[in-house]
């Protein structure tokens, strides 16, 4: 979705933080004092100021809402957040390749998802934090509790993030370029982390270090997949809903955790002004800090059609969730160097009048031997992922093409190679 995110999930699985949900808040409940034993976030936010070295530049409104409040605005939110215009053609795609099973419901799985985790956010376009409130006995409020100062620093940094770079700047809502936009997010949230972990070992007096940030990000991993108290949705989720949300955090605070443990602050400020523009770039952080390595562009132009066939959805989708692919029929330890070596990708879904869906993936390699580690991978994968159904894998030097879902002989390997366009 475009702005909206899980607001608990890091804190609950590492004493670590909220994030937001930027959203539909203007139907949300304002106002409301601090309920008592419970941190004044505004009051709090110099101390986040000083620690993240960005000074306030105007007062943060406050406001707290209770559970029941948030919740009976969550189906308003998720419909302005992904209207049809959005979720449909996505859906279509996932199902085509295979991310989401048959008649899986997008808007569905993420108000599970979000449903579950809701903490508290900050809405960049009002200005405004809203934490949530928790009944004695709901089993979060314990969880909450014990990390409330560290949750509130997350949320703080966005607010900060918001006053100085200007959160809606960055492609965090542009979903023509599913790769750009997660990458974008996890500067966002990667910078919102690394801050709390810094206040959080601080208050333990202890230092920060960049192989105990490797460490919590495996161990943000680990834990989502064992699966989390009064959170099913972490674990049973599809992970093409759940592995990028992670990744904004784990794998954004060790890219930007790089960034400061070269330059501390001004580093990571100049990541909102630079900000890496591929996932590839997150996972392998010296291909934006030592030697820069900028995507190519891949197009499919005037692909020859079979009659009743039109398309519905176009993208770029990335080392990431290419990876995420690929684990829908190998292994972690396959599917990670095989996708590896990215170098660029667009995949094109068409549906038929009838409802069939279809795609092309196009993908560009920065060697060909890295083609054909994917190639490989990808050969094993679709016999898992698709139950045995065709599906055409083929290489040519350094590109790839993959195929799914049309009728035998409906569209050639020529066609497709003449109609790919690679800058």
């Amino acid at each position: 979705m475009r702005r909206l995110f899980s607001v608990s999930m890091i804190g609950l699985l590492l004493v670590i933080g909220v994030d937001e949900i930027r959203a539909a808040t203007d139907a949300a409940p304002t106002g409301g004092s601090v309920p008592e034993g419970r941190t004044d976030a505004a009051a709090f936010l110099s101390e986040v100021a000083e620690l993240r070295s960005l000074d306030i530049r105007k007062p943060l409104e406050v406001a707290w809402i209770t559970r029941s409040e948030f919740t009976a605005t969550l189906d308003s939110m998720i419909a302005v957040e992904a209207p049809d215009s959005l979720v449909v053609p996505i859906g279509k795609r996932c199902r085509a390749l295979g991310l989401v099973p048959d008649g899986f419901d997008l808007r569905d799985g993420w108000k599970a998802l979000f449903s579950e985790q809701v903490a508290g956010f900050y809405d960049p376009r009002r200005g405004k934090f809203f934490m949530v409130e928790f009944a004695p006995d709901d089993p979060l409020a314990a969880l909450i509790k014990q990390s409330e100062r560290a949750m509130i620093a997350h949320e703080l940094v966005h607010a900060l993030q918001d006053q100085h770079f200007g959160l809606l700047n960055l492609p965090i809502e542009d979903y023509s370029n599913e790769d750009r936009l997660v990458a974008a997010k996890s500067i966002v949230e990667g910078d919102a982390t690394l801050a709390m972990q810094l206040f959080a070992m601080g208050e333990m007096g202890m230092e920060l270090t960049q192989p105990m940030m490797t460490l919590m990000r495996g161990t943000m991993y680990s834990m989502a997949e064992q699966g989390m108290p009064g959170m099913p949705s972490l674990s049973d989720s599809p992970s093409y809903i759940v592995t990028p949300l992670l990744f904004s955090y784990a794998d954004g605070m060790t890219f930007v955790g790089e960034a400061y443990f070269r330059e501390k602050w001004p580093a990571v400020d100049s990541l909102f002004t630079s900000p890496p523009v591929s996932t590839e770039q997150i996972l392998h952080p010296e291909k934006y800090f030592d030697e820069p390595d900028l995507p190519r562009t891949v197009a499919l132009d005037d692909v020859d059609l079979p009659d009743g066939w039109s398309r519905v959805e176009t993208n770029s989708l990335g080392e990431l969730i290419m990876r995420i692919w690929l684990e829908g029929g190998v292994s972690k330890l396959v599917a990670a160097p095989a996708a590896a070596g990215w170098d660029g990708d667009r995949v094109d879904t068409y549906e038929h009048a009838d409802g069939r869906l279809a795609f092309l993936w196009a993908s560009i390699w920065d060697q060909e031997s890295d083609a054909e580690e994917f190639t490989k991978a990808a050969t094993a994968a679709v016999d898992s992922i698709f139950a045995g159904e065709p599906v055409a894998v083929s290489r040519h030097e350094d590109l790839v093409l993959v195929a799914r879902g049309w009728p035998a002989g409906a569209i050639s390997a020529e066609n497709i190679l003449d109609s790919v366009r690679v800058e």
